[in-house]
């Protein structure tokens, strides 16, 4: 085998510096301010300045509000691939439109109108998401025993309305990292016209406030004793 012309080695370790420094995308220092979606070059700028922002600021968070860090891991590993598309302009127009609305939406707290958003990138208009299979019926007809089976029911997936968010894993991952971010937002930051928070996950409980401690004086309405009290005296605990 030949020796490689150093032209060669020469581009091998451009690509190799190349896929290096794209794996490191979410490493770069997150911009202090997202600014406004107007004042970027386009929209696939003003979505990576979205996520790199806030992806490090969820990450960064309090330790009220800290993330579990397998979930970061998943959400970093999720984001990346949109981070590299968005360098190499390889998200649809559609999509990157839509995703940008969405983020503009929660960039200005506006939750609710951002959520109808993602359930149009998320759910859209195809009817059914994925093939249905309603089994398959047999029955007895007519007056002998012998059995005969009809034939088996599939409801298909509806592939003429289906998004690239039904078709493809890695869209699918990095939307609902989004919708985790977003998920932050509205926390951190939360609507200032309560009509435009949308729904907002209940807060973690403080381990104080989880239940009453059974102890003394238990017993059940109809007097019997039973291996789980349905009530406990509240001047016993």
């Amino acid at each position: 085998r030949g020796q490689r012309s150093d032209e060669e080695e020469d581009d091998d370790a451009v690509a190799a510096r190349r896929a290096w420094r794209s794996s490191r995308l979410l490493d770069d220092a997150p911009p202090a301010d997202i600014g406004e979606r107007a004042a970027c070059a386009s929209d696939g700028e003003y979505l990576q300045r979205f996520v790199l922002h806030w992806f490090h600021a969820w990450r960064g968070s309090g330790a009220g509000e800290a993330p579990d860090a397998r979930l970061v891991q998943q959400s970093r590993e999720a984001l990346l691939p949109l981070l590299q598309q968005l360098q190499r302009g390889a998200v649809p127009q559609g999509l990157l439109r839509s995703l940008a609305d969405f983020a503009e939406l929660a960039a200005q707290r506006d939750y609710l109108a951002a959520n109808d958003v993602y359930v149009a990138i998320t759910i859209g208009k195809a009817l059914w998401h994925s093939d249905l299979d309603l089994g398959q019926q047999r029955a007895h007809w007519g007056g002998g025993c012998s059995l005969r089976t009809m034939q088996r029911q599939v409801v298909e997936k509806d592939h003429k309305n289906a998004s690239l968010f039904d078709t493809d894993p890695a869209v699918q991952r990095y939307v609902h990292a989004l919708k985790r971010l977003v998920t932050h937002m509205q926390v951190v930051r939360p609507a200032i016209d309560p009509s435009k928070q949308g729904h907002v996950p209940a807060p973690k409980p403080d381990a104080s406030e989880l239940g009453l401690p059974v102890s003394r004086g238990v017993r059940d309405s109809d007097g019997r004793s039973r291996s789980l009290p349905e009530y406990a005296e509240p001047d016993d605990v």
